[in-house]
């Protein structure tokens, strides 16, 4: 098991003092039922407060990232990034299923992949750096595990947004000059492309932008300009 954790420990990016705290962090409800000890030596109290400990570190993270969004904009994406399926995803990236410490009937019943048993779990693992360090040091490492669904945020999880549509439709309200959106670099290795675009109004660049895919990327220069001209009425 101790070989196993520290497996984890690398895909987590975190070497924790007491190994222990990582495996109480693993340590599912139905384990505790199974063997008759205290409830409260499950995960369930790190969950509670790993999801307090997510909670404000990307609020902080989000804050820092988008200076010119506004509150609900921040909220949108917070909520986005806090989910359970946002930490069912990472959760699944480092496998973590393979390290939950079940009981034999929620093993046989497909514990090890259900949303809930690692959602829950990641939420715990985060409870548990923090208590052993501080938060820095926990925002540090959520903000490293969510950093390609951050640089997605909050662009692309919500296309019924559409930043693009909503700047046409103010520009021709103006009777402003549609905007023209320009590929200026790709950069990046093949697996992971960074592209950056620009947005041109009548000739005039506006703002600049990056982006995972093209199409992030103009949505992104588009949330900006749309920003500016709201604060500029």
């Amino acid at each position: 098991m101790a070989r196993d954790l520290k497996l984890l420990e690398e895909k987590l990016g975190y070497k924790f003092k007491n190994i222990e705290n990582l495996a109480k962090a693993l340590l599912h409800p139905s384990k505790i039922q199974e063997t008759g000890m205290a409830s409260f030596e499950s995960n369930e109290r790190l969950e509670f407060l790993g999801d307090s400990v997510l909670n404000l570190s990307i609020s902080k993270i989000l804050y820092q990232k988008f200076p010119n969004l506004t509150e609900g904009l921040l909220s949108k994406a917070r909520a986005h990034l806090i989910s359970r399926a946002c930490m069912v995803r990472l959760g699944a990236s480092v496998s973590l299923g393979e390290y939950l410490t079940l009981s034999k009937s929620e093993e046989q019943t497909g514990g090890r992949a259900r949303a809930s048993s690692v959602g829950n779990a990641m939420e715990a693992i985060f409870g548990a750096i923090f208590l052993e360090s501080d938060f820095e040091t926990v925002c540090d490492c959520i903000h490293r595990l969510l950093h390609d669904a951050i640089e997605e945020t909050p662009f692309d999880h919500q296309i019924e947004d559409n930043p693009k549509g909503e700047l046409q439709e103010l520009l021709v309200s103006r009777g402003i000059s549609l905007p023209v959106y320009e590929l200026m670099e790709t950069s990046g290795p093949a697996h992971k492309p960074v592209f950056e675009c620009r947005i041109m109004i009548g000739g005039q660049e506006m703002a600049r932008a990056l982006g995972s895919r093209r199409q992030s990327a103009e949505f992104n220069c588009a949330r900006l300009v749309l920003e500016k001209l709201k604060t500029e009425t």
